[in-house]
């Protein structure tokens, strides 16, 4: 009789504490919905088991913006550069896909990544192979079959300017929802033999007809944006005038969405629209899709911002 009291009491406190947990736990769940983070919606992205969420979280900045990527991390693709930052401040580029053709690689510095990223991009490249493919399968729109083709050599240099604007109602966050770009670049293709190479009549290629030939200077403008619409899908697009040692000028404009369906790997598709006298017609039109995987972790404050204060 003394006992049953207690212990009634003591059932009360663990009702009472039980139901105040449950209720906690529900009021936890309706702040979630309200702010659009339901448990039960799936995010490729989100880590399993409730773990520490290490990935990366910087697939905003493409290979065009002024950001570099973090040391030992980075990304494989085919129709876009590949990237692997090799120390803080320096990133290796190469855009694979065109390897066969093209030999290129290009080395990315970052010099400032305050409300402006300022960045510059130096790279080598020679188009001789592609021109012997191309001439090999009769290609007469690329290179006469009579003509000798020269070895080549091209050296790019490029001043990249990036300028993100972050979420205001999130003071905490760290990824940018946009990035703008402008960009300035020269290629200079040198030849050495005598180059009888004439200008190419097709798009794309045509209109980087000095550098690519060995023929003298090429320069390339370039307005870009880079936007997330969803933490998994990203939309890119440039705009290029593109001038130098050649007949016409040219102007492009490329764009393609990205959606990644893990935290390492995404597909995307685009088109390049090209304006140009290159070929029977002024206008073309490519398309494309990408595969790209990505490696690395989140990286650190320092890493990310080249080891400068950030104000």
């Amino acid at each position: 009789m003394v006992l049953f009291p207690c212990e009634s009491k003591a059932q009360l406190r663990l009702f009472k504490k039980k139901s105040q947990a449950v209720k906690a736990t529900r009021e936890l769940e309706k702040r979630r919905v309200k702010a659009g983070q339901n448990s039960n919606s799936f995010n490729p992205l989100q880590p399993m088991g409730g773990s520490r969420n290490t990935q990366r979280d910087d697939f905003i900045w493409s290979d065009g913006t002024a950001y570099i990527t973090a040391r030992g991390n980075g990304n494989l693709s085919v129709a876009t550069p590949s990237r692997l930052g090799i120390r803080s401040g320096y990133e290796l580029q190469s855009l694979l896909g065109a390897d066969y053709w093209v030999p290129n690689v290009m080395l990315k510095k970052g010099w400032q990544a305050k409300t402006w990223w300022w960045a510059s991009r130096h790279g080598i490249y020679s188009a001789f192979p592609g021109l012997e493919w191309a001439q090999k399968r009769a290609f007469q729109s690329v290179v006469d079959s009579t003509t000798v083709i020269p070895p080549t050599l091209t050296l790019r240099n490029e001043l990249m300017v990036s300028r993100p604007f972050f979420n205001a109602l999130n003071c905490n966050s760290k990824t940018p929802y946009l990035v703008l770009s402008a960009a300035v670049a020269a290629d200079y293709g040198l030849s050495f033999k005598k180059n009888e190479l004439v200008q190419i009549r097709e798009h794309i290629v045509g209109s980087r007809y000095p550098a690519l030939t060995g023929n003298g200077l090429l320069v390339t403008m370039r307005l870009q944006a880079d936007a997330n619409l969803t933490d998994a899908l990203f939309i890119r697009g440039n705009l290029k005038y593109l001038m130098g040692e050649m007949r016409y000028n040219a102007f492009e404009h490329e764009a393609r969405v990205e959606y990644l369906f893990s935290s390492r790997a995404s597909v995307s598709g685009g088109y390049i629209f090209s304006v140009g006298k290159y070929a029977s017609s002024t206008l073309g039109v490519l398309p494309f899709i990408d595969i790209c995987f990505y490696f690395g972790r989140k990286a650190h404050v320092s890493n990310r911002l080249f080891e400068q204060p950030m104000f």
